[in-house]
């Protein structure tokens, strides 16, 4: 059964398996259409996704039952595991095809390459590449042969292997690593400066980069060089309150009067008095943003540009390494109906989902350099981290805390919900003093036990604070309870009516322990105290997402020894 699941992923959810397992009669042409399959699969992991394209429309017009485009969505994602990826579909064919591995190798079809056969194929790869430059003036072999080894570097390759390869000594390795690096720099500084003047002409673009690569640097010195005018007619938004007090904005659902829901393409908005005052808007966070909301504010902005005969200057800011929006079951449901689109080609849900996002035509500039010099080291590991440098795990394993010695205020950090919620129960249980605040009528599950001093995470938004806030307890009441808000105020918070995760409605406190949150939560948070991460992760992107919230990485701590697959390679 396991094998036919994940045969039923490859092709299509199951209809070739199905088929042919209902009428064997139709094997003929099953073989001659699985293969055209793998064909398919075949060009869109060397990247010729057009002609892929190309073909599944021949397909679909060849045969009755259509071929998905959740085949290029699964290919065009497993490039880094090419021959993995190749077994195991070579092994569901050779199953219902009965063809041998000899026949399939025609079709490009084959085993995974054994260790031997992996060292000649990269010694053949770039070997050939550097013999090409033989004509070429020294100096500028020496640049092939460092672009090589960042290849190499990238792809996970240590300095032995590297030398093993080309034959080079340990020194020239090294080299040639430095120079590749400065190379970036050169390269990024460029970027910089590019993106400045992208800025500064009124272009949409969209900055991408990771920690301290100088993101809110470039937005800043933007900002500040706008004449008044100009400033009056700029907004800085946010998907959540936390990112946008990071960069002194607000909410994008507060600065044009949405409300936090799923949108359909054609979702109603109310037009409001100050938006012909808008002439550019800078949103942060932008890997945070879910293309529903994404396409309601363009639809919203291309009004105003309408009305206004002006053209409004988008810029996006934020880190495509780190985690894609929140995406729960039912609201993956309800946009699939009201979009018209499979799971799959929502994937997950980043703004280029979006109709509207190609119209906009963004610059894109890629900050890869470190500029932030109030803890450089602590960048460069965390970029690390971004670029799945391999090395890094074994520096970032030194940081296993079993003997629990960090502060006992530190902040949890959990892959899962459910592991969020045992830390948090643990936790409590070692506290006297416990209140039960709920209701009596209350089922035990939604009971909520707090203290004097526990940290807290809000549910939810009023004036007076907002969803992903973090805070502590300062008093409890029957009625309310009052909670020193971090980076706020003191608040007295009052009951509210929460929707579960279950569809149910209850009226209790907005508040969940915050001893763990999942790391999901703490994206966009700068945490100022002790972090404990507790892998395994589930999502390539959460380990760089979770040690990106320390100010300083001395204070992140690790339950479990780290391996390549929490890094997501």
């Amino acid at each position: 059964m396991p094998k036919r699941r994940r045969w039923s992923v490859h092709c299509n959810n199951g209809y070739y398996y199905k088929l042919y397992k209902k009428n064997p009669d139709i094997i003929d042409q099953q073989k001659q259409n699985i293969l055209w399959v793998y064909r398919i699969c075949h060009y869109a992991l060397n990247e010729n996704h057009d002609l892929a394209k190309e073909k599944i429309e021949s397909l679909n017009k060849m045969f009755t039952y259509p071929l998905s485009t959740d085949l290029l969505i699964q290919t065009e994602s497993a490039e880094q595991k090419n021959d993995k990826y190749k077994k195991k579909v070579g092994h569901h064919l050779r199953k219902i095809t009965g063809l041998t591995w000899e026949q399939l190798s025609k079709y490009h079809i084959r085993r995974d390459f054994t260790a031997e056969e992996r060292k000649e194929y990269d010694k053949n790869r770039y070997k050939g590449k550097l013999k090409e430059n033989n004509s070429k003036p020294k100096s500028e072999q020496i640049n092939e042969q460092a672009k090589v080894v960042q290849e190499l570097v990238k792809e996970g390759k240590t300095e032995r292997e590297i030398m093993e390869i080309f034959g080079f000594s340990r020194s020239k390795v090294k080299s040639l690593k430095k120079k590749s690096i400065q190379d970036k720099d050169n390269k990024d500084n460029v970027n910089f400066d590019a993106a400045l003047q992208l800025l500064r002409e009124g272009h949409n673009i969209r900055i991408n980069g990771g920690a301290g690569t100088g993101k809110t640097t470039l937005l800043r010195l933007f900002v500040d060089n706008l004449t008044d005018e100009e400033k009056k007619g700029t907004i800085i938004v946010a998907p959540s309150n936390r990112a946008a007090s990071n960069v002194g904005g607000i909410t994008i659902h507060k600065a044009f009067n949405l409300e936090p829901k799923n949108y359909s393409p054609n979702s109603p908005y109310q037009y409001m008095e100050n938006f012909p005052n808008i002439s550019k808007v800078i949103i942060d966070e932008c890997s945070m943003l879910r293309f529903d909301l994404f396409h309601q504010v363009a639809r919203i902005i291309r009004e105003i540009e309408n009305r206004e005969n002006k053209k409004i200057q988008i810029i996006l800011c934020g880190d495509n390494a780190q985690l894609p929006p929140v995406m729960p079951k039912d609201d993956l449901k309800s946009l699939c109906k009201a979009w018209k689109m499979n799971k799959s080609q929502i994937g997950k849900g980043q703004i280029e989902k979006s109709p509207l996002y190609n119209s906009f035509q963004f610059s894109e500039i890629e900050l890869t350099s470190i500029i932030r010099q109030d803890n450089i080291a602590d960048a460069l590991n965390c970029n690390r981290v971004r670029y799945k440098d391999p090395s890094i795990i074994k520096l970032l394993n030194t940081k296993v805390n079993p003997e629990k010695r960090y502060d006992q205020n530190a902040l949890h950090l959990c892959s899962y919900r459910s592991e969020a919620k045992n830390v948090n129960e643990t936790i409590i249980q070692q506290h006297d003093y416990v209140h039960f605040v709920e209701e009596s009528t209350m089922d035990d599950s939604y009971s909520l036990e707090v203290y004097v001093g526990m940290p807290v995470y809000f549910m939810l938004s009023t004036s007076k604070y907002s969803k992903g806030d973090l805070g502590k307890i300062t008093k409890i009441n029957k009625k309310t309870i009052k909670v020193d808000v971090i980076g706020g105020n003191e608040v007295l918070v009052k009951k509210q009516i929460i929707d579960l995760d279950n569809g149910m409605k209850i009226r209790q406190f907005p508040l969940e322990p915050a001893h763990a949150i999942t790391i999901h939560k703490a994206q966009g948070m700068t945490i100022n105290q002790d972090i404990v991460i507790h892998p395994p992760m589930f999502d390539d992107a959460m380990l760089y997402t979770a040690i990106t919230r320390a100010t300083n990485l001395s204070n992140v701590y690790f339950t479990q020894l780290l391996t390549k697959k929490d890094l997501g390679i």
